[in-house]
């Protein structure tokens, strides 16, 4: 991407002074989709997580037996 990206760097190519900065225009619709971009991303990180605890439980060991061990280990470390 060989685009100028800030004032300063458009000064080095130039030479010259910058006499004012257009900001980045967002059309309504390049909002829209950069809100679903976000939202596609979040349900997946979601859904990825409960698939991995759910497959930790299933195949690993049981959640609630898992729990119980990091519990004695931490009380190992710092009794209460």
């Amino acid at each position: 991407d060989n685009s100028v990206k800030s004032p300063e760097e458009l000064m080095a190519l130039t030479g010259t002074q910058t006499l004012s900065v257009i900001d980045l225009i967002e059309t309504k619709e390049e909002k829209m989709a950069r809100r679903k971009r976000k939202f596609v991303w979040a349900t997946a990180s979601i859904v990825i997580i409960g698939l991995f605890i759910l497959l930790f439980h299933n195949y690993v060991t049981p959640l609630d037996v898992f729990t119980s061990r990091v519990e004695k280990k931490i009380n190992r470390i710092q009794p209460m």
